[in-house]
């Protein structure tokens, strides 16, 4: 559906501006199908981004700001989440050897094991919530990239 029929826009507005209303839209559409996915598993969104995070890491020690540097919601709360994590062991603090003020973040195996299964869950929801081919996700990262003003090579 049109973005003018699923907000019910009764004027006519520019191109870039549909674009913009576009992918607000389109962007909490996603976030709404990902928290309702999580919550019977007792997760939000930013929680399960920070898992994700973590496994992306394998091996690499991250801290609070390192994860918080990944973020998708730059907003959130790193410390808070991490808290909650740990409260339901999904993750652990480690104390580094370098920095006793600072505390790595990694991930317990229930963590791993509750990602993973997540991911396998979430991913083809996503891809169905998507609608695109290959081909035509490359075409959508490259606009966003530009209209971020980042470089489309990456």
């Amino acid at each position: 559906m049109s973005i003018i029929k699923e907000l019910n826009l009764r004027k006519e507005i520019s191109e870039l501006h549909k674009a913009h209303l576009n992918i607000l839209f389109t962007s909490g559409v996603i976030h709404n199908r990902i928290a309702s996915i999580l919550k019977p598993y007792g997760l939000t969104v930013e929680q399960f981004n920070v898992l994700r995070i973590l496994k992306g890491a394998k091996e690499e020690r991250l801290y609070i700001r390192d994860i918080a540097s990944r973020m998708i919601d730059k907003n959130s709360n790193v410390s808070r989440i991490v808290d909650k994590l740990e409260a339901h062991k999904q993750v652990r603090r480690s104390l580094s050897q370098k920095d006793k003020r600072a505390n790595f973040i990694v991930l317990t195996e229930s963590g791993l094991q509750l990602i993973t299964e997540l991911i396998d869950t979430i991913q083809p929801q996503l891809n169905k919530v998507l609608n695109l081919n290959e081909k035509e996700a490359k075409a959508l990262n490259l606009l966003l990239d530009k209209a971020r003003g980042e470089d489309s090579e990456s």
